[in-house]
């Protein structure tokens, strides 16, 4: 079972200054290969995962609260 710890959630979150699913690809692309932060494969778990919550237009989330819950979500059901 794959989790973001709370303080990179935050991280993401506030990173996202458009508060959409393309903007949070933009800044998980950021992050890639940096040896701080999420590690990769969680990055392109994540990459693909907002990708279909776009497609799928979910809302995208109001708070960090809202956002763990709901990749937390999308990750266990990826890695179940």
């Amino acid at each position: 079972m794959a989790h973001i710890p709370s303080d990179d959630i935050q991280v993401l979150f506030q990173e996202n200054t458009q508060h959409s699913w393309s903007g949070l690809r933009q800044v998980l692309k950021q992050r890639q290969g940096k040896a701080e932060g999420i590690e990769d494969s969680i990055v392109n778990m994540l990459l693909i995962i907002s990708q279909n919550l776009e497609r799928s237009n979910q809302p995208y989330p109001g708070s960090v609260d809202q956002m763990q819950r709901v990749l937390d979500n999308e990750l266990n059901k990826v890695t179940a």
